[in-house]
């Protein structure tokens, strides 16, 4: 059976590379995957603790080494550890290390130095010899052939993956690796409320264990490589993108590119609730779109004047620049727009209570609080705090008469 996996680099691997911690060096690659020094000793580690022989040839100028890995168990504090040995010396690192890995993670550590070195993988029934001014790692596993045999799952290549669009920054994927992130073709992470994939191609910053160290980061990367771009295809997709959350974050409107701002402003006429919200609040904000206003009815009065005066004896601030407007769009509830509060028929439609929280919502954007952001849940979560607060002196009053 082909359980032989195979890393092969056109260069000779120093030993220091898994007998000090740390140590890294990527000459052949002006932005490798790896960074930390640690990929392989971890790699090395978890072959151990799992019972996969793995070895290590160098061919240096037709002087061969080789270097294989055992362990050897030792009494540290009343607890037994396995050290890791490398043809019977001790290194400075025990089978503990990388002991919460997957074995994808594993193939996946030693693919990326393979092609941070221009090498290349191959499976086989039995181990490849290394040639002149070459190493090879082998691992001699079925879990990690296993991982080989489905490596499109973790490693991008042309028959594996489908390109929605493609710019210099990243490729955006779609159909099984869509809401999954990879870095120059290796999975770094998953984000399941996304509706597309995305393959990185410039600097990202990753973890240790090779995971995305900041997707909101990448977020506002991407956003401000896409409101510069002039790919409308590519910019459609990701304004109308049917994710839970935003696909990015995007630059404010000062930053657009004119292709960019003009599918925006064409997407939003054809329907700004289907389109996403970050880019269509600043639409709004920018002062290009007026609404009809329309005269509220007596019972839609009545109803804004209880729930402002509701809202106002809980002592949240309101604002007295209330109007009713038209919109084509059902499911457009209400706004912000140069100061005033604008409601739609939809505001109406639920209640008065319906009502009372949409104000309090917009009051809060007057106040300048936007939506997701951490610092409107606390404002919310510190009126409740103080309700409930209140609600318990009079109750502790009530009882005490």
């Amino acid at each position: 059976m082909k359980n032989f996996i195979n890393f092969i680099t056109p260069t000779v691997i120093n030993p220091l590379s898994w007998e000090i911690m740390a140590m890294n060096s990527k000459p052949n690659s002006n932005s490798p995957i790896g960074m930390f020094g640690t990929g392989l000793k971890y790699a090395i580690a978890i072959c151990v603790s799992r019972n996969w022989p793995i070895t290590i040839v160098n061919n240096d100028n037709g002087l061969i080494e080789t270097y294989k890995f055992t362990s050897k168990k030792i009494d540290f504090r009343g607890e037994e550890k396995s050290l890791v040995m490398c043809n019977e010396k001790q290194m400075p690192y025990t089978t503990d290390l990388g002991k919460h890995w997957d074995d994808w993670t594993v193939m996946r550590e030693l693919y990326s130095n393979t092609v941070d070195e221009n090498g290349s993988t191959i499976v086989s029934d039995a181990p490849v010899n290394a040639d002149r001014g070459s190493s090879v790692v082998t691992i001699e596993s079925e879990e990690i052939a296993a991982c080989m045999a489905n490596i499109g799952e973790y490693i991008l290549n042309e028959e594996s993956y489908k390109v929605e669009e493609n710019c210099p920054e990243f490729e955006m994927l779609s159909d099984k690796h869509s809401a999954k992130w990879f870095y120059r073709g290796i999975f770094v992470g998953a984000a399941e409320e996304f509706t597309y994939g995305y393959n990185l191609k410039t600097k990202t910053q990753l973890t240790e264990d090779r995971t995305l160290k900041s997707q909101w980061s990448v977020m506002w990367d991407i956003g401000r490589a896409i409101a510069k771009s002039t790919n409308v295809s590519l910019i459609t997709k990701f304004l109308t993108a049917e994710g839970k959350e935003r696909e990015c974050s995007f630059p404010e409107i000062h930053d657009w590119c004119d292709v960019f701002k003009e599918t925006a402003t064409n997407l939003f006429n054809e329907n700004p609730h289907k389109m996403n919200k970050e880019v269509a609040s600043m639409l709004l904000k920018s002062k290009k779109y007026q609404f009809e206003v329309l005269e509220p009815s007596i019972h839609e009065k009545i109803m804004i004047a209880n729930a402002v005066a509701k809202i106002k004896s809980a002592g949240i601030n309101t604002c007295d620049k209330i109007k009713k407007v038209r919109c084509i769009d059902s499911k457009l509830i209400a706004f912000v727009m140069n100061g005033e509060v604008n409601l739609t028929e939809s505001a109406f439609a639920s209640g008065e209570d319906y009502l009372t929280s949409t104000l309090i919502e917009e009051f809060a954007h007057i106040d300048g609080y936007v939506d997701e952001d951490r610092r409107y849940e606390q404002y919310l979560c510190n009126h409740i705090a103080r309700l409930v607060h209140n609600q318990y002196i009079i109750i502790q009053h009530q009882q005490s008469i």
